[in-house]
């Protein structure tokens, strides 16, 4: 341990120290400050380059796209043009087929027409039948009369009885003839009604042949239209797609040149970044070394009243474990268990509870030592909290920013001055802290920690941040 230093007595080798050490405090104040617009140029590179990086995705994407679209407007312009020449082949054929349909759908007419005309004429035939027939029966009549009166005339009349009988089977057979035309003109007019009616039918197909074979027609004319349409877009697609290309391949160069540009720019602030991170550990190392030398500063006091604090933390552990309050493998467990409905999210652990109860008084009694001092809490490896003072252990509301500021219990500080401070297993640790209080706004002040080891196993560390 390092007792508190009497300046009164201080060697002038001290007090070079403790100028050395409040250089070394200030450097510390200035390193982190210049550390915390590298983290945030370091953030917004990172965030530009996952960006340009998606952008660059996307272009790639688009390349490929482009490429398949080519290769999609190829086929398509392809089977479109084989579409058409087939299609162009097969109006050829079925407007030849339409017409040798039209002609024989006239032809049909043509032949109702001449079947009624016909029928017409076998009508006139039968009149005239009728007419001969009803003649020879008059005449059969009169071939009659005259035999009866050449028997009357007796030997005179014989003669004219020979050309009676004549006349009557003259008359007979006209009859006989017109009987035998009448039946086929009745025969030949059924045919003739039947053909007719027949024909009226094939007539009435005609017409729907006909106007079916317009409607194809034009159904045709329109497919062609529509293929040779699709064709004359696949050209202009094509067009379009080779000139998106051309446009892409061109910008891959310079494309290219930014990305390395901005790689490089990323790369370099990462490492002006752990650059400043390693100066702030050295500066830390400076001047912690000096004041362990005897360089007495004003954070002496709050050195030696820290590792007092880290110690009752350690007896507080150990006398619980050894009364059987707590189990030491409770004490070292690693489980954290989020805190549902939580923003930022709080964690509870097996030994959150006994914090609570055992370590609140005691922190909360730290604060009077210095109305300098912030906060002052424990942590442990793994920058878990979980109790803090009353100030900062606020129920969560619902403003994620006001919870950041003022609900800081049972949260892990995992930056890297929360993991050093828990990690921390030298008498002491003296960071310059920039607080992340919420919203965009950080604070600077001192971090100062030591220890807590629980049976001889390092568990974490008392903190203790104040102003400088």
């Amino acid at each position: 341990m390092n007792p508190i230093i009497d300046l009164s007595k201080t060697k002038p080798e001290n007090v070079r120290l403790k100028s050395l050490a409040k250089v070394a405090s200030g450097l510390g104040f200035e390193l982190v400050d210049l550390a915390a617009v590298l983290d945030k140029i370091d953030d917004q590179a990172k965030t530009q380059l996952r960006s340009f990086a998606g952008l660059h995705e996307q272009v790639e994407h688009m390349a490929n796209s482009n490429a398949d679209v080519r290769q999609a407007v190829s086929t398509v312009a392809q089977t479109t043009q084989k579409t058409f020449d087939v299609i162009d082949t097969s109006v050829n054929d079925l407007r030849r087929a339409s017409d040798r349909a039209k002609q024989v759908a006239k032809w049909v007419q043509s032949v109702d027409r001449q079947m009624r005309e016909l029928s017409g004429t076998l009508k006139a035939v039968q009149s005239n039948n009728n007419e001969i027939t009803a003649i020879a029966r008059q005449v059969n009549i009169l071939a009659i009369n005259a035999k009866i009166e050449a028997v009357r005339a007796g030997d005179a009349g014989r003669g004219f009885a020979v050309v009676a009988e004549a006349i009557n089977e003259l008359s007979q057979e006209t009859a006989s003839a017109a009987d035998k035309i009448t039946q086929n003109i009745n025969g030949l007019s059924k045919l003739v009604t039947q053909i007719g009616e027949e024909s009226s039918n094939a007539s009435s197909d005609a017409n729907s042949v006909l106007k079916d074979a317009e409607g194809t027609d034009k159904a045709l004319i329109s497919i062609s239209a529509g293929v040779k349409s699709v064709q004359e877009d696949s050209k202009l697609i094509s067009t379009g797609a080779n000139r998106v290309y051309r446009a892409i391949h061109s910008f891959e160069p310079e494309f290219t040149t930014v990305a390395t540009a901005i790689k490089l720019n990323a790369t370099n602030i990462n490492l002006a970044r752990n650059r400043a991170n390693a100066l702030i550990d050295q500066s830390e190392m400076i001047l912690q070394k000096s004041v362990s030398l005897g360089g007495a500063t004003d954070d002496t006091h709050f050195i030696e009243f820290v590792k007092k604090m880290s110690r009752r933390v350690s007896t507080v552990f150990e006398e619980a474990i050894k009364h059987r309050q707590l189990i030491e493998s409770d004490l070292f467990s690693n489980s954290y268990e989020p805190i549902l409905g939580t923003d930022p999210v709080q964690y509870k652990t097996l030994f959150t509870q006994f914090c609570d109860l055992a370590l609140y008084d005691l922190f909360e009694n730290a604060l009077s030592y210095s109305p300098k001092i912030i906060y002052c809490t424990a942590i442990d490896r793994n920058g878990y909290t979980p109790t803090h003072n009353k100030k900062f252990s606020q129920p969560q509301g619902n403003d994620p920013v006001w919870n950041m500021a003022n609900s800081r219990n049972r949260q892990i500080f995992n930056d890297r001055a929360g993991l050093k401070a828990g990690n921390n297993r030298e008498d002491f640790l003296l960071q310059v802290y920039r607080r992340d209080m919420g919203g965009g706004v950080f604070k600077l002040m001192k971090d100062l920690s030591a220890p807590i080891s629980v049976n001889g196993k390092h568990w974490g560390g008392v903190r203790m941040a104040y102003t400088a």
